[in-house]
């Protein structure tokens, strides 16, 4: 897969492990189906995903992991790329 980022200037409490563009599906819960995304990299709390830039992307849906679904938020979007935060 990738390696841990071991950054100094790394900002977040997890470290991420850098996937660098691998596919991973994501449920927006709209009845849309399942969108393919890219996922970038991935911590304990959160990753970051590489979405279709037209992609309207509810506040909260589910990401289908290896490890399982997770319930996940956005917590900040720049363009394609989308900052998202796992959540109970």
């Amino acid at each position: 897969m990738g390696e841990i980022d071991l950054n100094e200037a790394e900002r977040r409490s997890e470290p991420r492990l850098n996937i660098g563009n691998e596919a991973v599906l994501v449920d927006l819960g709209d009845g849309r189906g399942k969108i393919t995304c890219c996922i970038w990299d991935i911590s304990a709390i959160g990753a970051c995903l590489m979405v279709p830039p037209d992609l309207s992307m509810p506040h909260t849906f589910k990401i289908l992991l290896e490890t399982g679904a997770r319930n996940a938020v956005v917590v900040w979007r720049h363009v394609a790329l989308v900052g998202i935060k796992f959540v109970e």
